[in-house]
């Protein structure tokens, strides 16, 4: 979970070099749209980075609706939906790989 308040933003990279990862999916907040009883609607930024070439490989926008628990399950469907479009985009697999095989 990132800190909301974090200045250097470069705090996480060595947890996520800890993991030693191929890549990195971002998840930012970049807006909403607020109602009577709080935020209505959440925009997302998503994007998958390609570590070893130092660049963005996929790029997504999502909307999410809804307060409370309403919004909560709609969380729960954004990320199965992001996970089945990062597969059928082949950026991912549902196969698991072997130690040491490469992408």
């Amino acid at each position: 979970m990132v800190n909301p308040l974090t200045l250097n933003e470069n705090v996480y990279q060595a947890e996520i070099a800890s993991y030693n990862p191929d890549g990195v999916l971002t998840i930012v907040a970049n807006g909403g749209v607020a109602g009577g009883g709080g935020l209505m609607k959440i925009f997302y930024d998503i994007s998958l980075f390609d570590l070893a070439n130092k660049r963005r490989i996929w790029r997504a926008q999502v909307e999410v609706f809804g307060q409370g628990s309403v919004r909560e399950q709609k969380m729960k469907e954004m990320a199965k939906d992001l996970v089945q479009r990062l597969i059928e985009d082949k950026m991912i697999s549902s196969e698991p790989r072997h130690a040491g095989e490469k992408i």
